[in-house]
């Protein structure tokens, strides 16, 4: 009900005048919304906002953003210039608690400078992540990780932080390409 009524207050705020029109076509249309796109019981229930911890996770992502966007323009202007950067995919391995979790994951690697997130296989759950430096792979599947846990403790419920404290990442070996 809460999101139905969230959906009807959207759809009067869109049009701009809470006039017995609007509100009855947002019914319909929240209606509509609701019965093509289910939600099943437990659709949100690896995913919680945490407010300490998902500003935490704000500041050191910030942080991030910043030293690679620091560490992008150096390689472009240093001067043997951009010739020794070897831009290559990391196939990483993660614990994939769940598919919105791992979604979080996916952009937020996508959102850092020099990195790109190029494919997300389920089984097993493998990020594959474009670098523009891949000289160190298993830096780089380090990082990854490290993300993934900062943002189950931002954002996972407790049932996806045991499960990440319990779960186990998928040996490089059984990774399909």
């Amino acid at each position: 009900m809460l999101l139905f009524a969230w959906l009807v207050v959207m759809w009067t705020a869109l049009w701009g005048v809470p006039t017995l029109a609007n509100l009855l076509g947002g019914a319909v249309v929240a209606s509509v919304v609701l019965w093509v796109f289910p939600r099943g019981d437990d659709a949100d229930a690896m995913v919680t906002f945490r407010p300490v911890h998902a500003a935490v996770f704000l500041v050191w992502f910030l942080g991030q953003l910043v030293s690679s966007s620091l560490r992008v323009a150096w390689l472009i202007v240093k001067p043997s210039g951009p010739d020794e950067m070897e831009p290559g995919i990391v196939a990483t391995p993660i614990r994939g608690i769940s598919d919105q979790i791992t979604s979080m994951v996916a952009n937020a690697i996508t959102l850092t400078p020099g990195t790109l997130t190029v494919e997300v296989s389920r089984e097993p759950s493998v990020i594959y992540v474009h670098c523009i430096e891949s000289q160190a792979p298993d830096e780089i599947r380090e990082q990854v990780l490290d993300l993934e846990h900062r943002m189950v403790e931002a954002f996972g419920s407790a049932g996806a932080r045991s499960a990440w404290a319990h779960g186990s990442i998928p040996p490089l070996g059984e990774v399909r390409r």
